[in-house]
């Protein structure tokens, strides 16, 4: 997530959980120029603003992540193109200069 621009090596880990009402439901990417207290920052040690991974949890909702992945285009907005990967969230590089845009996708499962 940081190629290019210094910092810290990140990579995404998932937390699993056997309750579906635990499970996340949507991804947000926040980036701004203040740090948010608690969050860890995805960009950590790079140049330019704190970026963190916000899961939104819906216990409401029936549907639930059950895989993800990271999805790099050169087009923004563009959609993943995996199959069944049809959500994601904002890029990841936003407000970065680069040649590429780096998003989360995901699959959900109904339960």
């Amino acid at each position: 997530m940081n190629k290019g621009f210094g910092g810290d090596n990140v990579w995404l880990v998932p937390v699993w959980t056997k309750k579906p009402s635990e499970g996340v439901t949507s991804i947000e990417v926040i980036a701004q120029k203040e740090k948010i207290k608690g969050y860890a920052d995805v960009a950590n040690g790079a140049r330019g603003d704190f970026r963190y991974l916000k899961m939104v949890r819906d216990p409401s909702s029936r549907k639930k992540i059950t895989q993800i992945k990271l999805f790099r285009t050169d087009r923004e907005n563009s959609k993943p193109t995996a199959s069944g990967y049809s959500f994601y969230g904002g890029d990841i590089k936003k407000y970065r200069k680069g040649y590429y845009y780096l998003y989360l996708c995901w699959k959900e499962t109904e339960f």
